[in-house]
């Protein structure tokens, strides 16, 4: 993320070796949140918790389509 910037307003606030921290001044609009989705297990949305609870929400959906899979 450092090197190809999510959007113009992307500002690292925190940075230790095990996570970094970033901050976005953006509408979260749907281009927005399948490019945080397409980062996967990689990302975690911390606030606003409205955006929280609505990527969650599509994590579970996608899970619940794979989760019975017998093969």
């Amino acid at each position: 993320m450092r090197d190809l910037k999510m959007h113009e307003s992307q500002e690292e606030i925190e940075r230790n070796e095990e996570y970094s921290v970033f901050t976005f001044n953006l509408r979260p609009e749907f281009d927005f949140q399948q490019e945080l989705l397409w980062n996967g297990e990689d990302m975690e949305v911390l606030e606003p918790m409205w955006l929280r609870k609505e990527i969650a929400g599509k994590i579970k959906r996608m899970w619940n389509k794979y989760k019975d899979d017998k093969k």
